[in-house]
């Protein structure tokens, strides 16, 4: 019993520090509120899952996120659903993640998606469209 209280009062110095170096906030923190669940089909930008903020990955599939303010880095992936059966066959894919460098302030919210590149060789990228 004593070795389970000491490795536990070992652990939480790590797990303290951890928490203090993630990207990631809690409703009740400082944030700013970064959303890829949104659309613009008419501008080609359609919704992405992001995956990993300042290359932390995120446990489960988010297109929604509460970030600590300051510089962050997204990765993310455009969203197969987002993608026409034209898409499709001219070779689009969507398991190429692409990332987005943008300063997160508290209180705002940042609306992003993936962009269509119909031209260049790029296939997609991740834009920022709208700041709330």
């Amino acid at each position: 019993m004593n070795r389970l209280i000491f490795a536990l009062l070992l652990a939480l110095p790590v797990a303290l520090f951890a928490a203090e170096d993630s990207p990631y906030a809690s409703a009740d923190e400082a944030h700013g509120v970064i959303r890829g669940d949104f659309s613009r089909r008419s501008e080609d930008i359609y919704p992405i899952q992001i995956r990993k903020v300042d290359g932390k990955e995120f446990p489960g599939k988010r297109n929604v996120m509460y970030l600590k303010p300051g510089e962050r880095t997204i990765t993310a992936f455009i969203l197969a659903d987002g993608l026409t059966s034209m898409d499709i066959r001219r070779g689009l894919r969507n398991d190429e993640p692409q990332t987005l460098t943008l300063e997160v302030e508290a209180g705002k919210t940042y609306q992003v998606g993936a962009k269509l590149n119909r031209s260049g060789r790029e296939q997609w990228s991740i834009v920022l469209w709208k700041v709330e």
